[in-house]
Protein backbone atom coordinates (compact mmCIF):
# COMPACT_ATOMS: atom_id res chain seq x y z
CA UNK A 1 0.00 0.00 0.00
CA UNK A 2 1.45 3.41 -0.89
CA UNK A 3 -0.61 6.54 0.85
CA UNK A 4 1.95 9.39 0.17
CA UNK A 5 4.18 10.41 -2.75
CA UNK A 6 7.72 12.61 -2.30
CA UNK A 7 9.11 13.89 -5.40
CA UNK A 8 12.67 14.23 -6.04
CA UNK A 9 13.33 18.25 -8.24
CA UNK A 10 16.54 18.04 -10.31
CA UNK A 11 16.10 15.94 -13.51
CA UNK A 12 13.06 14.36 -12.25
CA UNK A 13 10.00 16.76 -12.49
CA UNK A 14 12.31 18.66 -14.95
CA UNK A 15 15.03 17.95 -18.07
CA UNK A 16 17.89 19.56 -15.76
CA UNK A 17 19.88 19.04 -19.19
CA UNK A 18 18.09 22.06 -20.84
CA UNK A 19 19.50 25.06 -18.82
CA UNK A 20 22.72 23.25 -18.48
CA UNK A 21 22.82 22.97 -22.56
CA UNK A 22 22.04 26.67 -22.82
CA UNK A 23 24.53 27.54 -20.53
CA UNK A 24 27.41 25.40 -21.78
CA UNK A 25 26.34 26.26 -25.38
CA UNK A 26 26.64 30.13 -24.61
CA UNK A 27 29.85 30.21 -22.43
CA UNK A 28 32.00 26.98 -23.95
CA UNK A 29 31.02 26.88 -27.80
CA UNK A 30 34.43 24.84 -28.59
CA UNK A 31 32.94 22.13 -26.78
CA UNK A 32 29.67 21.79 -28.96
CA UNK A 33 30.58 19.06 -30.97
CA UNK A 34 30.84 16.71 -27.67
CA UNK A 35 27.01 15.25 -26.70
CA UNK A 36 25.12 16.95 -24.90
CA UNK A 37 24.51 13.81 -22.67
CA UNK A 38 28.15 13.20 -22.13
CA UNK A 39 28.71 16.34 -21.22
CA UNK A 40 25.70 16.40 -18.46
CA UNK A 41 27.05 13.04 -16.97
CA UNK A 42 30.37 14.20 -16.60
CA UNK A 43 28.84 17.50 -14.85
CA UNK A 44 26.75 15.63 -12.62
CA UNK A 45 29.07 13.16 -11.40
CA UNK A 46 31.60 15.85 -10.31
CA UNK A 47 28.25 17.54 -8.56
CA UNK A 48 27.16 14.59 -6.95
CA UNK A 49 31.52 13.80 -6.39
CA UNK A 50 31.93 17.02 -4.04
CA UNK A 51 28.85 17.95 -2.79
CA UNK A 52 29.14 15.49 0.29
CA UNK A 53 32.84 17.49 0.47
CA UNK A 54 31.39 20.95 -0.10
CA UNK A 55 28.53 20.25 2.78
CA UNK A 56 31.09 19.01 5.11
CA UNK A 57 34.14 21.27 4.80
CA UNK A 58 31.24 24.48 4.34
CA UNK A 59 32.48 24.93 0.58
CA UNK A 60 30.99 28.15 -0.88
CA UNK A 61 28.46 28.13 -3.38
CA UNK A 62 30.93 29.70 -5.81
CA UNK A 63 34.20 26.82 -5.12
CA UNK A 64 31.05 24.16 -5.61
CA UNK A 65 30.42 25.47 -8.95
CA UNK A 66 34.05 26.20 -10.09
CA UNK A 67 35.35 22.79 -9.02
CA UNK A 68 32.02 20.46 -10.91
CA UNK A 69 32.54 23.10 -13.56
CA UNK A 70 36.62 23.06 -13.74
CA UNK A 71 36.94 19.06 -13.54
CA UNK A 72 34.11 18.34 -16.21
CA UNK A 73 36.38 20.94 -18.90
CA UNK A 74 39.19 19.29 -18.20
CA UNK A 75 37.66 15.96 -19.61
CA UNK A 76 37.37 17.56 -22.97
CA UNK A 77 39.39 20.35 -23.06
CA UNK A 78 42.65 22.24 -21.83
CA UNK A 79 40.82 24.85 -20.62
CA UNK A 80 42.11 26.64 -17.35
CA UNK A 81 38.51 27.67 -16.12
CA UNK A 82 39.01 31.28 -15.21
CA UNK A 83 36.71 32.57 -12.29
CA UNK A 84 34.69 34.61 -14.22
CA UNK A 85 33.83 32.26 -16.61
CA UNK A 86 32.17 30.15 -13.60
CA UNK A 87 30.22 33.05 -12.68
CA UNK A 88 29.32 33.88 -16.06
CA UNK A 89 27.73 30.10 -16.89
CA UNK A 90 26.51 30.17 -13.56
CA UNK A 91 24.24 33.76 -14.19
CA UNK A 92 23.21 32.30 -18.00
CA UNK A 93 22.68 28.59 -16.19
CA UNK A 94 19.96 30.70 -13.06
CA UNK A 95 18.80 32.87 -16.08
CA UNK A 96 18.00 29.49 -17.84
CA UNK A 97 16.55 28.34 -14.64
CA UNK A 98 13.83 30.46 -14.92
CA UNK A 99 12.76 29.31 -18.13
CA UNK A 100 12.56 25.19 -16.92
CA UNK A 101 9.36 23.37 -17.22
CA UNK A 102 7.89 20.23 -16.02
CA UNK A 103 8.05 17.39 -17.91
CA UNK A 104 4.35 17.05 -19.61
CA UNK A 105 3.21 14.18 -18.15
CA UNK A 106 4.47 14.88 -14.41
CA UNK A 107 2.15 17.85 -14.26
CA UNK A 108 -0.52 15.57 -15.64
CA UNK A 109 0.49 13.64 -12.56
CA UNK A 110 0.57 16.60 -10.32
CA UNK A 111 -2.58 17.95 -11.04
CA UNK A 112 -4.26 14.36 -11.02
CA UNK A 113 -2.55 14.33 -7.23
CA UNK A 114 -3.81 18.05 -6.89
CA UNK A 115 -7.25 16.91 -8.03
CA UNK A 116 -7.52 13.82 -5.40
CA UNK A 117 -5.80 15.62 -2.82
CA UNK A 118 -3.38 12.56 -2.73
CA UNK A 119 -0.81 13.48 -0.04
CA UNK A 120 2.64 14.51 -1.69
CA UNK A 121 5.81 16.56 -0.78
CA UNK A 122 8.93 17.32 -2.47
CA UNK A 123 12.52 16.66 -1.06
CA UNK A 124 15.29 18.14 -3.16
CA UNK A 125 19.12 18.36 -2.57
CA UNK A 126 20.85 21.24 -2.50
CA UNK A 127 21.53 24.97 -0.79
CA UNK A 128 18.05 26.88 -0.48
CA UNK A 129 18.12 29.55 -2.38
CA UNK A 130 18.82 27.83 -5.45
CA UNK A 131 16.33 25.09 -5.47
CA UNK A 132 13.56 27.79 -4.43
CA UNK A 133 14.87 29.20 -7.97
CA UNK A 134 13.63 25.78 -9.17
CA UNK A 135 11.06 25.48 -7.18
CA UNK A 136 9.69 28.78 -8.18
CA UNK A 137 10.08 28.32 -11.86
CA UNK A 138 7.98 24.94 -11.70
CA UNK A 139 5.28 26.46 -9.53
CA UNK A 140 5.40 23.87 -7.72
CA UNK A 141 3.73 25.95 -4.37
CA UNK A 142 0.76 25.38 -7.25
CA UNK A 143 0.86 21.64 -6.32
CA UNK A 144 2.42 21.24 -2.52
CA UNK A 145 1.91 23.61 0.37
CA UNK A 146 4.80 25.53 1.65
CA UNK A 147 4.97 22.66 4.62
CA UNK A 148 5.66 20.09 1.55
CA UNK A 149 8.45 21.62 0.14
CA UNK A 150 11.93 20.37 1.70
CA UNK A 151 15.80 21.65 0.77
CA UNK A 152 18.02 19.85 2.37
CA UNK A 153 20.20 23.21 2.69
CA UNK A 154 17.27 23.74 5.31
CA UNK A 155 18.56 20.65 7.53
CA UNK A 156 21.33 19.50 8.97
CA UNK A 157 21.41 16.21 6.55
CA UNK A 158 21.45 15.73 2.68
CA UNK A 159 20.53 13.24 0.54
CA UNK A 160 21.31 9.86 0.38
CA UNK A 161 21.42 9.95 3.98
CA UNK A 162 18.57 8.02 5.13
CA UNK A 163 17.82 10.40 8.37
CA UNK A 164 16.73 13.47 5.40
CA UNK A 165 14.10 10.84 5.15
CA UNK A 166 13.44 10.19 8.58
CA UNK A 167 13.48 13.83 9.10
CA UNK A 168 11.18 14.28 6.55
CA UNK A 169 8.52 11.68 7.21
CA UNK A 170 7.73 13.28 10.64
CA UNK A 171 7.63 16.41 9.76
CA UNK A 172 5.16 15.60 7.19
CA UNK A 173 3.63 12.22 9.24
CA UNK A 174 4.07 9.88 6.26
CA UNK A 175 4.33 6.25 7.21
CA UNK A 176 7.49 5.58 6.14
CA UNK A 177 6.98 1.73 4.77
CA UNK A 178 3.47 3.65 2.73
CA UNK A 179 5.24 6.33 1.21
CA UNK A 180 6.78 5.75 -2.19
CA UNK A 181 9.89 8.51 -3.25
CA UNK A 182 10.28 9.12 -7.27
CA UNK A 183 13.78 10.10 -8.31
CA UNK A 184 16.28 9.58 -10.76
CA UNK A 185 19.44 9.71 -9.45
CA UNK A 186 20.26 6.29 -8.07
CA UNK A 187 22.76 6.26 -5.18
CA UNK A 188 21.01 10.02 -3.52
CA UNK A 189 17.38 8.78 -4.35
CA UNK A 190 17.11 5.25 -4.89
CA UNK A 191 19.25 4.21 -1.85
CA UNK A 192 18.76 6.73 0.64
CA UNK A 193 14.80 6.60 0.36
CA UNK A 194 15.28 2.67 0.46
CA UNK A 195 17.56 3.12 3.97
CA UNK A 196 14.75 4.89 5.76
CA UNK A 197 12.48 1.98 4.97
CA UNK A 198 10.78 3.53 2.00
CA UNK A 199 9.45 2.06 -0.99
CA UNK A 200 10.82 3.82 -4.34
CA UNK A 201 10.28 4.29 -7.89
CA UNK A 202 13.47 4.69 -10.56
CA UNK A 203 12.79 7.09 -12.89
CA UNK A 204 15.35 6.21 -15.11
CA UNK A 205 14.68 8.35 -18.35
CA UNK A 206 18.22 8.26 -19.07
CA UNK A 207 18.33 4.67 -18.98
CA UNK A 208 21.30 4.97 -17.28
CA UNK A 209 22.95 1.35 -15.17
CA UNK A 210 23.09 0.40 -11.72
CA UNK A 211 26.11 1.71 -9.96
CA UNK A 212 28.94 -0.72 -10.34
CA UNK A 213 28.58 -3.82 -7.51
CA UNK A 214 25.62 -2.55 -6.76
CA UNK A 215 22.60 -4.84 -6.94
CA UNK A 216 18.80 -4.09 -7.33
CA UNK A 217 17.08 -2.24 -4.37
CA UNK A 218 14.75 -0.09 -6.31
CA UNK A 219 10.64 -1.39 -5.92
CA UNK A 220 10.02 -0.45 -9.30
CA UNK A 221 11.42 1.31 -12.74
CA UNK A 222 9.92 3.81 -15.37
CA UNK A 223 11.59 4.90 -18.28
CA UNK A 224 9.20 8.29 -19.32
CA UNK A 225 7.41 10.29 -17.51
CA UNK A 226 3.78 8.78 -19.27
CA UNK A 227 4.92 5.38 -17.81
CA UNK A 228 5.73 6.89 -14.42
CA UNK A 229 2.00 8.79 -14.52
CA UNK A 230 0.24 5.63 -15.81
CA UNK A 231 1.74 3.53 -13.31
CA UNK A 232 1.20 6.08 -10.13
CA UNK A 233 -2.54 6.26 -11.52
CA UNK A 234 -2.58 1.95 -12.07
CA UNK A 235 -1.19 1.19 -8.75
CA UNK A 236 -1.77 3.78 -6.52
CA UNK A 237 -4.59 5.77 -7.39
CA UNK A 238 -7.22 3.06 -8.85
CA UNK A 239 -6.07 0.13 -6.39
Amino acid sequence: MITAIVFDVDDTLYDLQSPFKEAISKNFPSINGQKTEVLFDTYRYYSDLAFHQAYQENWSQFDYDHYRLGHMLAHFTDIDLRADQTRAFKADYQAALGRIRLFPYMQQLLELLLETNFPRAVLTNGEVDHQSLKIKGLALEKYFDSQHLLISGSTPYHKPDPRLFNLASQIWDFEPSQTLYIGDAYVNDMMGAAKAGWQTLWFNHRRRPLPPHQGPIHNFECETDEEVLNWVNHHVLEA
